[in-house]
């Protein structure tokens, strides 16, 4: 099990319960929503107009969503982390990276 949910809503537990579906399921309610809204932030937001504007807003977007999911009682885990501390760190050592240089 890579990715994985814990929850008490049942029909997200009933979901993620179907093999194939449960993980198309489990990557949308992680991923897609944050890069939506990234190209949404993107496409709005002048200053933000380029690749690292999307970049910008997407190490903005992917742990505020799923530390959002967290703490409505729905508990995603990527590689058995939870998943707002893996994206969280991601996102810090790209924008250190970023601003580095």
């Amino acid at each position: 099990m890579i990715v994985g949910v814990k929850t008490q809503v049942k029909w997200i537990d009933s979901i993620t319960d179907v093999p194939f579906i449960g993980g198309i399921f489990i990557f949308i309610l992680i991923f897609i929503i944050p890069v939506v809204c990234s190209f949404i932030t993107q496409a709005t937001i002048p200053s933000l107009h380029d690749d690292m504007g999307f970049t910008k807003s997407l190490f903005f977007f992917l742990p505020v969503w799923n530390l959002i999911l967290w703490f409505s009682k729905i508990k995603l885990y990527i590689f058995f982390l939870p998943a707002w501390l893996l994206t969280g760190g991601i996102a810090l050592v790209k924008i250190v990276q970023m601003y580095w240089k």
